[in-house]
């Protein structure tokens, strides 16, 4: 089977934010509710989503053609060059949620936009002669930008959503004094299901 073109895919994501924008508010459950785009920290937290994940998209292309490319590197070794990203995400993610519980967003935000401008500043100065220490350090610099930027985006998204709503779920919601289990499914049908 060929690979649509992209004309083609442009019309299929054309129509689909259409139907979302359009038809969507129609519905009693709409597949985006788009009132919550009202609120500005939710809006800015969705933003700085996509501009972190475009950055690191954009790395991780550019980096891997880098190292098999410009260095002659296996797809192994390139891809074994990038694992610290990977770990740094799994080890800041919890410490980064637990700073932005205690002291807030902006200490987070602040290091991963530092992260970020250092690591992007000095992938400028890579070529096919550089020491691979360095071009692991900026590997460094950008998984401490992804560990650091993702925790603070969530909370300010989850915290920027509005009030109860009708037919909004409570798990987003519980009571007061009672933290919401993240191991049970509160939809519609289980609920009915259960006494």
């Amino acid at each position: 089977m060929a690979c649509p073109s992209p004309a083609h895919l442009n019309e299929v994501a054309i129509v689909s934010a259409l139907g979302i924008v359009f038809y969507g508010p129609r519905r009693t459950d709409p597949l985006l509710e788009l009132r919550l785009f009202r609120s500005v920290p939710f809006s800015a937290a969705i933003l700085m989503a996509v501009f972190a994940l475009c950055g690191f998209s954009a790395f991780l292309f550019v980096t891997t053609l880098y190292f098999q490319d410009v260095r002659g590197m296996s797809a192994l070794s390139a891809g074994l060059c990038l694992v610290p990203v990977g770990a740094l995400v799994v080890v800041l993610s919890p410490f980064t949620g637990r700073l932005v519980g205690a002291r807030g967003s902006r200490i987070p935000l602040v290091i991963a936009g530092a992260a970020l401008a250092l690591g992007g500043g000095a992938s400028m100065w890579l070529s096919p002669e550089t020491p691979l220490p360095f071009v692991l350090a900026v590997c460094l610099l950008i998984g401490i930008f992804l560990g650091m930027v993702n925790p603070p985006i969530t909370n300010t998204a989850v915290a920027g959503m509005p009030g109860r709503w009708p037919g909004w779920p409570d798990r987003w919601h519980p009571p007061a004094g009672k933290p919401a289990p993240l191991w049970t499914s509160r939809s519609p049908a289980r609920s009915s299901a259960q006494p």
